[in-house]
């Protein structure tokens, strides 16, 4: 659909909001500079972004988007867990107001005891007090912010992430400014992958207890461990069977994966399952040991080490 014709589909970008009408039926996630932002535990959860250009596109007046009709959530939360930690509000459909002629075709306020909010063409900006603010800085990361509507499972999501200039960031307060607009709506602590590569360096979700952690079969090979644990890897010695030492998951063993003799000597361990055969312990060409996930049993190597996982 165009447009024109009420919805328009995708990503915002502020560049080309010039384009759209002044009242839009949105979908997907509208992302939003940030102006200012600030956080006290028990006390304050705030931040404003301004439009740099054209007007914030707005839900259309008694649409399915329309606030007052379908209520909203603000989310506000630290990209990194458990960090400052996440603090959401439900900002119900009675407590939002439409402005303008007809009510809102120039952008929507909310109040209640806790909240305020104004969703407006130039302007987007909340502040939320008291106990409900259950935020605890410092920030460990960037925090991201959503208003999404409707409440739960929201339609469309206006979204910031303030990493931006920092003034401060103690138990006290966290304040930060000029945060550009981000390329998509920022991730929560809940949405985190699993431990993996993440391009740059070993990070994600984990069991309670345990960090994520090089494995060392390769660049970007991650695994969970406990935090003062010695990752698994080569403990020293020729090329034989069993050097590989170091913790493992709870019912995984630390085993030879693999071993490169040239230029030098370099023996590669991973985490299998304690009751299996580890691949390069194992004879080609009946290859058939156990590999960690992602990689598979081949021959290659040499003597014992006539199988690898690759």
């Amino acid at each position: 659909m165009s447009p024109a014709a009420g919805v328009v589909h995708g990503v915002f970008r502020v560049g080309v909001l010039l384009l759209l009408p002044a009242s839009v039926a949105v979908a997907d996630d509208v992302t939003i500079p940030g102006k200012v932002t600030a956080v006290k535990p028990a006390k304050l959860a705030k931040f404003v972004s301004k439009s740099a250009g054209g007007a914030f596109p707005l839900p259309v007046p008694q649409s399915a988007e329309d606030p007052t009709v379908a209520g909203a959530e603000l989310r506000v939360y630290d990209t990194e867990s458990p960090g400052a930690g996440d603090a959401s509000f439900v900002l119900g459909a009675s407590g939002w107001s439409g402005l303008g002629s007809p009510a809102g075709s120039s952008g929507y306020k909310y109040r209640d005891s806790t909240c305020k909010v104004t969703l407006k063409k130039k302007v987007i900006k909340a502040v939320c007090k008291g106990p409900a603010v259950t935020l605890t800085p410092p920030f460990a990361a960037a925090e991201g912010i959503r208003l999404g509507i409707p409440a739960g499972t929201a339609a469309v999501r206006y979204c910031a992430m303030f990493g931006g200039d920092e003034s401060s960031n103690g138990t006290t307060r966290m304040k930060r400014t000029n945060a550009p607009e981000p390329f998509g709506c920022p991730g929560v602590p809940d949405d985190v992958r699993p431990c993996g590569d993440t391009a740059y360096a070993c990070h994600g979700a984990c069991p309670a207890g345990q960090t994520c952690t090089v494995n060392p079969i390769g660049e970007g090979s991650c695994e969970c461990a406990p935090p003062t644990a010695v990752p698994c890897e080569d403990s020293g010695g020729g090329p034989m069977p069993g050097l590989c030492g170091g913790t493992c998951p709870d019912g995984l063993s630390c085993a030879t994966i693999d071993v490169n003799v040239l230029p030098s000597i370099e023996i590669f361990c991973g985490c299998i399952p304690s009751d299996a055969v580890a691949c390069a312990e194992s004879s080609a060409p009946a290859c058939g040991g156990e590999c960690p996930p992602g990689l598979t049993c081949q021959a290659g190597g040499f003597g014992n080490f006539s199988c690898v996982c690759e």
